[in-house]
């Protein structure tokens, strides 16, 4: 293939439909088509060229069961025909290195986990867009993060490596493509430098990307919804003085729902909810020999 704009075009708006897949048929993926993905993933980017990380292919039904229960419970993380788990893995090169008599901490130091998890969302990605463009569906699990050392543990990891993000790949089932609006482009690239942006427009463009799902009802039953509602308190007592938590909580109450930014942060992804599963996360790298804060905390 030429690889000049004009070749590009029907590929590029070909992607521009892409979709995160949560209901696959469970038919087989070819192992050919496999196989060439991964390699594919194999050639993207790795800084200083690396490649810190390793793939494990899953496609046992026993094992798949149990990485969706450590995965956050999902049913398309069972219903893929197969799961890649991508891991950070400084095993080989704690190996090597001491091999061939040189020093080693990326392990334990904070940039070389970022430029890891820049690698393997290199490789991972550019695994998605192979699928894609395969005619396959696929859907990242980020969940795995805090129970990483059972998924090391149950995957026979080495000291060293830890899953950072898993990939479901199957062929998806009819009515799968659904794709969420995005912000519009003017709010997310910019030109030389980043322009000023009003509080008018972030609200505008925000509203209209979560327009068709910013209304959350509070459960019926009087103890779910008294738990959603403690929960919201908690959340925002840690962002807003008391006095002002109270009062949006109330306006929560008296609507009887709250909106996609509260669901976002104050029940999904709950300032108490993430600060733990950070804790989590670092306490399994840890355990897994990958302690990436290690030497800042002795500099």
């Amino acid at each position: 293939m030429e690889r000049n704009p004009k070749a590009a075009k029907p590929i590029l708006e070909a992607l521009k439909g892409r979709y995160s897949c949560r209901n696959f048929t469970g038919a087989p993926v070819d192992d050919a088509v496999l196989g060439d993905l991964i390699d594919t993933g194999l050639m993207a980017a790795t800084g200083g060229n690396l490649q810190p990380y390793s793939i494990l292919i899953v496609r046992n039904p026993t094992t798949k069961a149990e990485l969706r229960r450590l995965g956050g419970g999902q049913a398309f993380i069972e219903q893929a025909d197969v799961l890649l788990v991508f891991a950070l893995d400084w095993s080989r090169y704690q190996v090597y290195t001491q091999q061939k008599h040189a020093p080693f901490q990326a392990n334990h130091q904070f940039l070389h986990l970022l430029i890891g998890i820049e690698d393997i969302l290199c490789a991972a990605q550019t695994i998605e867009t192979g699928a894609y463009l395969s005619g396959l569906g696929a859907c990242y699990v980020g969940g795995v993060l805090e129970t990483g050392s059972q998924i090391a543990r149950l995957l026979h990891f080495p000291q060293g490596a830890y899953p950072i993000v898993m990939l479901a790949l199957g062929h998806p089932a009819p009515g799968s493509d659904h794709k969420p609006t995005k912000l519009p482009r003017d709010l997310m690239v910019f030109q030389e430098r980043y322009r000023p942006i009003s509080e008018a427009e972030i609200r505008r463009a925000y509203d209209a990307k979560y327009a068709s799902v910013d209304r959350h009802p509070l459960p019926l039953d009087g103890a779910a919804r008294d738990r959603v509602l403690e929960q919201l308190l908690h959340n925002l007592s840690l962002t807003y003085p008391e006095s002002q938590a109270q009062s949006y909580l109330e306006e929560i109450r008296q609507s009887g729902a709250y909106n996609e930014a509260q669901r976002r942060y104050g029940v999904h992804y709950g300032v108490e909810t993430m600060r733990r599963r950070g804790h989590e996360t670092l306490t399994g790298m840890r355990e897994m020999g990958c302690d990436p804060l290690k030497m800042e905390r002795d500099f």
